[in-house]
C-alpha cells in the first residue's frame, strides 16, 4: 500500500488502521509505505530509506532506541513542526 492513510483527517486515518489494516487484514502480510509515523510501533519490521536505498531495518524498539537512528530523527523532526 502506497501511503493509504495521508488523505484523511487525524481520527477516521486512525480507524482506517486499527479495523482495516490492524483488523480486517490480520494473518496477511501487509507492505505500507507511510509518514505515518503514530503507527510504526504496529509494524514488525520498519525499513528506513533514504534516496532510494535501506539505510536502517529493524524493529520499532530497537530504531527508536538509537541515538544515531535515522527514525528517531524523522520523528523528532515531525514534532518539531
Amino acid at each position: 500500500m502506497d501511503d493509504p492513510l495521508s488523505a484523511l483527517d487525524a481520527n477516521v486515518r486512525k480507524k482506517v488502521f486499527e479495523k482495516l489494516i490492524l483488523k480486517e487484514l490480520e494473518g496477511k502480510t501487509r507492505i505500507m509505505v507511510t509518514h505515518a509515523v503514530e503507527f510504526l510501533d504496529h509494524a514488525d519490521r520498519i525499513l528506513v530509506m533514504e534516496n532510494g536505498m535501506i539505510i536502517e531495518d529493524g524493529k520499532y524498539s530497537q530504531l527508536i532506541k538509537s541515538k544515531d537512528s535515522k527514525l528517531q530523527q524523522i520523528i523528532e523532526s515531525l514534532k518539531a513542526h
